[in-house]
């Protein structure tokens, strides 16, 4: 794909793909960067709610794409994350669609929510649902817009943590 002209993947309707995957190692390098400085911050928000709870449920979201980040990471952290945290990966429609299916008012639950723009309407909704339906709801929202909708729900929420990440204009080209 990088072998085509800006043209060329205009007409393919693959510019944006390929934009995105484009940009991907130097994103991910800044996002390494920002966890570094802000890890400790990070783990005491954790540390302060699983102090609180016997059990805590972590659901990782998202919609569309956004979805594939828990499910990378939900299999890896039940393996190596605490013992009394439980890892789940659902993602945004899922939740919407059939919220009593898959949230639980009784258990304490970080929800944390992927989602480049912070605006989709299921995300919102996802959130939305969890802090009417369950008792104990925390969120972690990682995104790169900080005018998003979730990362303007979450300001001055101490049961919320903001991620944000690098964002990136459109490239024009990439030769």
């Amino acid at each position: 794909m990088f072998n085509l002209t800006s043209e060329q993947m205009e007409r393919l309707k693959a510019i944006h793909t390929t934009q995105e995957v484009h940009q991907q190692p130097t994103v991910w390098k800044e996002v390494v960067g920002v966890f570094s400085k802000q890890k400790e911050s990070y783990r005491q928000f954790l540390e302060a709610i699983y102090g609180k709870h016997e059990q805590v449920r972590v659901i990782f979201t998202g919609a569309g794409t956004s979805a594939f980040a828990g499910d990378t990471l939900a299999p890896i952290l039940r393996k190596l994350g605490p013992e009394q945290v439980v890892f789940d990966s659902i993602a945004t429609t899922d939740i919407v669609s059939n919220p009593e299916e898959y949230l639980d008012k009784k258990t304490p639950t970080i929800l944390v929510s992927f989602a480049r723009s912070g605006n989709s309407p299921e995300s919102v909704a996802a959130v939305s649902l969890g802090e009417n339906m369950i008792e104990h709801f925390y969120q972690v929202i990682v995104t790169c817009n900080k005018d998003g909708q979730l990362a303007k729900n979450v300001k001055g929420d101490a049961n919320s943590l903001l991620i944000l990440t690098p964002s990136r204009p459109t490239i024009k080209a990439l030769r």
